[in-house]
């Protein structure tokens, strides 16, 4: 899950006062608002929950076309065997720094979408 290995990538790199965006509304209430989970998740949840009491950590849900950086890292880091931490932006992959300005400059992201017509 890559909530919990982003905490566990800040605690191992100090980081005490992090903001992370969840635009998986079900993951966000079940970390967040305690609400049922299958059991076979609790470890994991449990994990989070604690990792997010030893910081400063703010948790917000967001919609997923305001999470296009995120989106793009992970489409990235699924294609890779070993993790890539970016703590400069000169080392941020060309694809990925184009979503980030944008996302700097508050602005949403487009998606195109390739529609495939039948015969009418």
């Amino acid at each position: 899950m890559s909530l919990l290995t982003g905490l566990q990538q800040c605690r191992q790199n100090d980081l005490q006062q992090v903001h992370v965006e969840i635009d998986f509304e079900i993951l966000y209430r079940m970390v967040l608002l305690n609400v049922a989970t299958p059991w076979t998740m609790d470890h994991l949840l449990k994990k989070i929950q604690d990792l997010l009491c030893q910081g400063e950590y703010t948790v917000h849900h967001i919609f997923r076309v305001a999470n296009s950086v995120a989106d793009s890292l992970s489409k990235l880091g699924s294609s890779r065997t070993l993790l890539d931490l970016y703590f400069d932006p000169i080392t941020i992959p060309g694809q990925i720094l184009g979503h980030l300005h944008w996302d700097c400059l508050e602005l949403p992201s487009i998606r195109f979408v390739t529609a495939i017509l039948g015969d009418s």
